[in-house]
């Protein structure tokens, strides 16, 4: 039993939509500090300098494709599927800040960056698992559960 063409194009969406949004974090947060040190008014104390960065909207438009991308998954492919990927934008955020952001965690935070590869292990499990259901299997599984 292969995994269904519907499947594996929820997949790569979904795939696709975690690193757009994990990208986007960064890309606004660089448009956030440009946009500070020209005006010297950080956006958390009321600046609004950074609607006028072009490199904050570049990141919102990043995040609006992977929103849209991760919405067009659930069309292909089960929830079962698609939302535990939704969970390496996390990681993808976090690997990007740190090398381009230069950014690293603090000490009470090294857990989950230990832990990472574990939880990397489990969702790479449950979502091959979850890509070789065909969608009648799926829903056979969750009326029998309920």
């Amino acid at each position: 039993m292969g995994i269904s063409k519907d499947n594996l194009t929820g997949f790569i969406l979904a795939l696709l939509s975690s690193g757009f949004i994990g990208a986007s974090f960064i890309i606004k947060k660089i448009g956030l500090r440009r946009a500070a040190a020209a005006s010297g008014v950080r956006a958390g104390v009321g600046g609004y300098s950074y609607l006028m960065e072009p490199l904050w909207w570049l990141g919102m438009i990043t995040m609006v494709i992977g929103e849209v991308a991760n919405f067009v998954a659930y069309a292909f492919a089960p929830a079962v599927l698609v939302t535990p990927l939704g969970a390496l934008s996390i990681i993808v955020s976090a690997a990007l800040a740190h090398f381009i952001l230069n950014e690293r965690l603090h000490q009470r935070e090294y857990w989950a960056n230990n832990a990472s590869p574990v939880l990397s292990v489990n969702c790479y499990t449950c979502t091959t698992r979850a890509a070789n259901l065909s969608v009648q299997e799926y829903m056979d599984m969750c009326n029998t559960a309920g």
